[in-house]
This record gives C-alpha cells, sequence and structure tokens, in this order.
C-alpha cells in the first residue's frame, strides 16, 4: 500500500510538473524594444518680412513722393528677417514730424509654429534724447503663426520713429535697433 501510495503521489507530482511546463510554454510573451531618434530641421523653421511700406496718413512727409525725399524703406534683398528703414537728416526737420511704417511678417516655415514676442527697441544713446522708437506687433500676433501653407501664417507690426526734440548740432547717421525675439513650436494639424 505504501508502494502505491508513493506511485500515486509521484504520478500526481509528474502531472503537476507537465502542467507547469505545459501551462509556461503557453504563456509565453512578445517583447518589443523600440528606439526613435528625432532631429530639428533648422533649415525649416523661419519667420520672414515679406512687404513694408510708410504709411502715409501717419508720416509727416509724403512717402508717394519718393524721389524728392530721403527715406526708404524695404525688405532686405540679402535677409528677408532683416527690414532696412532709412531716414536722412531731412525727413524729420521738425519736432512732432513722425515715419510710420508697417511690415507684414510670415512664418514661411513647412512644420513649425513661429511663437513672436514682444518687440526690443534700442536706441543708440547719441539719438535717445531726439527721438522715440516703437514697436508694437498686431493683436493676436502673440499667438502662433502656424505654417505658411495655412491661412495663419503672417501678422504685421508697426514702427513709428518720432522726433521729439531738435538736437543742437548735427548727427551722423545713428541706429536703432529694433528685435522681435520668436520661437518655435511643433505644428499640429487639426485631424
Amino acid at each position: 500500500m505504501k508502494k502505491r501510495r508513493l506511485a500515486i503521489a509521484c504520478f500526481v507530482l509528474a502531472a503537476c510538473l507537465l502542467m507547469g511546463m505545459g501551462y509556461a510554454a503557453l504563456n509565453k510573451e512578445l517583447e518589443i524594444d523600440n528606439y526613435v531618434a528625432l532631429s530639428v530641421d533648422p533649415t525649416d523653421y523661419n519667420a520672414v518680412f515679406t512687404t513694408a511700406s510708410f504709411v502715409a496718413g501717419e508720416t509727416s512727409v509724403d512717402p508717394n513722393a519718393m524721389e524728392n525725399t530721403n527715406y526708404t524703406v524695404a525688405v532686405n534683398a540679402a535677409n528677408a528677417a532683416v527690414l532696412d528703414i532709412n531716414l536722412d537728416a531731412n525727413t524729420l526737420t521738425e519736432v512732432g514730424h513722425k515715419v510710420t511704417v508697417t511690415a507684414t511678417i510670415k512664418n514661411v516655415s513647412e512644420y513649425y509654429n513661429v511663437n513672436l514676442q514682444a518687440p526690443v527697441v534700442g536706441v543708440n544713446d547719441q539719438i535717445k534724447d531726439y527721438v522715440s522708437v516703437t514697436c508694437e506687433l498686431a493683436a493676436g500676433a502673440t499667438d502662433p503663426l502656424t505654417p505658411a501653407s495655412t491661412a495663419t501664417c503672417t501678422t504685421t507690426c508697426t514702427i513709428v520713429v518720432e522726433l521729439k526734440a531738435m538736437p543742437t548740432e548735427a548727427i551722423s547717421r545713428q541706429n536703432i535697433s529694433i528685435t522681435i525675439p520668436h520661437s518655435a513650436t511643433t505644428y499640429t494639424a487639426a485631424p
């Protein structure tokens, strides 16, 4: 009887081992290792000026008489991210004279939003007491400018240079720098 109990116990133990191995064989897992590397396309991200012009009703001198004036505004031919505004000594001749320029900024990227930030105006120390310079983005311009293929890829900025005091001596050509900082974010099209 002892042998029979031992045989039954061995049989049950062997059956449990076979069942466990069979269960293990049926419960394997599949595993996938996945690695993704991404890069930025710095050549695609860009915001540029597309047009610029004097605002006739808000400019003290007549912008339509360009042949008789000594001031110009244009998008830089070599770098569209630069707007060239040139005013000579005969442009602002009375206190209160001002020149107003409006420029269109466009996101020419295919894959990135452009996030414009508040303009930073820097006026050279030699002329800061004589002129005031402002640059304002259009309402909503701090919303992302979406890629060039969308309807919301442009905005405008307005630059005003005004003579606030007459200088006591002639001042040669001085630099006024206006920077519009911006950053990129990924554009995700609506589904």
